[in-house]
């Protein structure tokens, strides 16, 4: 078996996942609400979005933590398994925004049997906001144990 990311042992605190770059389309924001059942209608259409005030549609909240736990598992790979993913969401997501997907490791333990990296992640908007931030923990596998 080919194995791609990182061994728990290689992992440093401070070192940065890979980036994850995303422009939010309108039809992306429809199909992530059919697909979660979210039939609010100010997540895909931008009629109602602008009746309740805002200046388009805007992006369900976990949509944006999703590219945040996708940032975390590209990282990890296929041997690496996420465990937890908290998100705060700060500034609001619209259809045309380029937003910037990054983390930072920021911790490692062993817990038991498990080898356990905290990463600190976001999603930067193309004024620079953090749209979301939040973190995340993910166990990955030990030279140890190969």
């Amino acid at each position: 078996m080919v194995r791609t990311g990182p061994y728990f042992e290689d992992v440093e605190v401070g070192s940065e996942l890979p980036a994850l770059s995303r422009e939010i389309k309108l039809e992306q924001l429809a199909m992530y609400a059919a697909v979660c059942w979210d039939f609010e209608p100010a997540h895909y259409d931008s009629g109602t979005a602008q009746k309740q005030g805002f200046r388009d549609a805007y992006a369900d909240g976990p949509m944006i933590a999703a590219l945040l736990g996708q940032v975390v598992t590209n990282w990890a790979g296929p041997s690496g398994r996420l465990r937890k993913l908290m998100a705060t969401y700060r500034v609001m997501v619209f259809p045309g925004d380029k937003l910037v997907c990054g983390g930072k490791v920021t911790a490692k333990r062993r817990e038991s049997d498990s080898h356990l990296v905290e990463c600190e992640v976001w999603a930067e908007n193309q004024d620079g906001q953090r749209a979301v931030f939040g973190t995340a923990m993910v166990e990955l596998p030990s030279k140890a144990r190969q």
